[in-house]
């Protein structure tokens, strides 16, 4: 990944500002900003912001030159509206009387791509912050004392930034800051197949914790939480082998690499076998990477071990942590007759992870073995509310005499469900 010189504008704001037509130039954000949401500049990672599509749209997301990068192959959906398509960040946090600085960048493949914006509560429909393409800016929205935005955004092939000033009345919990560009029918949205967007340098910033040196409105997670990168690019299976099995692991490289020595060594760090590495090529449909074949089936003492690949400078230092991983070296695995005797607990544990409602114990994390890890795996319920307002008919949004608690789901690859 290319990264990018530019980054966050940070400075302190009162008053509402008028979004500019091209991307600035940029600033370091200060240390002392108390960002609201879980990332802003897709250097490293994407999440907490996700996609949502409502089949049968579709679409797929990747990260390009530190942007979010989004292509639509379906671009209506099941309600024949803008929100059928979606970028979002839930689970956020404002306080009443508080003033936030919002901003974003955002831009198309297609002059004209409409976009809309807001942040709000998708329990019950209402509309806090609201992006406005007829004035360029963010403005309160309807339920928050504000108005309507006049008109969706239109995007260009150019950067255009977005920015406004929310200073919410009450206290809001579990809200999220939505994008809809689908396309619609009677809410904005003219998406068609194949239009691409990329986002941006998003903030949302609490300028009165800031001025108080206050962190009450801070992303409450660790910096590192949902940065996940392969920590070795040995590549085995990883619940293990038989003894008289073919045992074959792959190796990645970032380039077309000649073959390389490699090591099986057992707990004791001695060396059992020793071979050579046999290179492959791409495999477009593994990432992109060049691979090499790694064979050791002649390995069959059962046991632990661990392949070393002669390419120690294959070395990668997480940003968050400062952990090194050494990527030469592979994860210990299991060579022996009884690798799969807890792979149904193991995978039963697995649907214990996915909770979306709950916090994670680390004593209940069994498929785990190592203790630091499972300290790692634990935390707090993400979504431990999850309350809707039962409407009579779809668009009316101020019935509220029954509440559900929808609460008690799992998380899958693109949702919670």
């Amino acid at each position: 990944m290319h990264k990018k010189a530019s980054k966050l504008a940070a400075g302190i704001m009162s008053l509402a500002m008028a979004a500019s037509s091209t991307a600035s130039a940029a600033e370091p954000m200060n240390a002392g900003v108390v960002s609201v949401i879980g990332e802003s500049t897709f250097e490293k990672k994407s999440l907490p912001w996700r996609t949502c599509a409502a089949y049968p749209a579709k679409q797929a997301f990747d990260i390009e030159d530190g942007a979010f990068h989004i292509t639509i192959y379906v671009p209506q959906g099941a309600d024949n509206e803008k929100w059928d398509l979606q970028f979002k960040h839930k689970n956020l946090r404002l306080k009443a009387g508080h003033e936030y600085r919002v901003s974003f960048k955002a831009k198309s493949n297609r002059d004209g791509l409409e976009l809309c914006s807001q942040i709000g509560d998708s329990r019950n429909g209402d509309i806090y912050f609201t992006l406005d393409g007829q004035t360029k800016d963010m403005h309160m929205g309807p339920h928050m004392g504000g108005r309507w935005a006049g008109a969706a955004a239109n995007l260009s092939n150019e950067w255009q930034t977005f920015e406004g000033i929310f200073m919410p009345t009450e206290d809001l919990e579990g809200v999220e800051w939505a994008f809809d560009y689908a396309k619609g029918t009677n809410y904005q949205g003219n998406a068609q197949s194949y239009d691409e967007l990329w986002f941006d340098d998003m903030v949302i910033e609490c300028l009165t914790c800031e001025e108080n040196n206050d962190s009450f409105c801070a992303w409450s997670y660790p910096q590192d939480f949902c940065y996940a990168v392969p920590r070795s690019d040995v590549r085995l299976n990883q619940v293990g082998y038989y003894p008289d099995s073919v045992k074959i692991a792959t190796y990645e490289t970032d380039s077309d690499r000649d073959a390389m020595d490699f090591r099986v060594l057992n707990e004791k760090e001695e060396e059992v076998y020793r071979g050579r590495t046999k290179p492959v090529g791409m495999d477009n449909e593994a990432g992109l990477g060049y691979f090499h074949k790694l064979d050791f089936s002649s390995v069959k003492k059962p046991g632990k071990y661990t392949i070393v690949v002669d390419d120690e400078e294959n070395v990668y230092t997480n940003p968050y942590t400062d952990e090194v991983y050494k990527r030469y070296i592979s994860h210990e695995f299991t060579v022996g007759n009884k690798i799969y005797g807890n792979i149904l607990r193991d995978a039963l544990n697995f649907f214990y992870l996915q909770h979306s409602d709950i916090d994670l114990d680390e004593k209940k994390i069994v498929s785990e073995p190592s203790e630091e890890n499972r300290a790692k795996l634990a935390h707090d319920a993400l979504h431990a509310k999850d309350e809707a307002y039962i409407c009579s008919n779809w668009g009316v949004f101020d019935e509220k005499e029954i509440l559900k608690d929808a609460a008690g789901g799992w998380y899958t690859d693109d949702n919670c469900s």
